[in-house]
């Protein structure tokens, strides 16, 4: 379960990163390309809210992400 748990914060630490620095797009816009509730997508980037493999594949493709290179770069992240 700890291991879950660690993905899911690398996970959601990495798509926020992206979303403010890279694209620096504002969250709600982001929820809206990806026809999201803004408040989902607020709890899933505080680690509130679990996401589906689907609706990851549909954040990424928002933000210009491969959804399997997160997910690999989460599980081989060690800090």
């Amino acid at each position: 379960m700890e291991k879950i748990s660690k993905l899911h914060f690398e996970i959601r630490l990495k798509v926020k990163y992206v979303r403010e620095n890279i694209i620096k797009i504002a969250q709600k816009d982001l929820a809206n390309k990806c026809n999201l509730d803004a408040t989902y997508l607020l709890r899933v980037e505080n680690g509130k809210q679990n996401l589906t493999i689907e609706t990851l594949g549909v954040i990424c493709e928002a933000l210009g992400m491969n959804t399997f290179t997160i997910i690999t770069n989460s599980l081989l992240d060690k800090s």
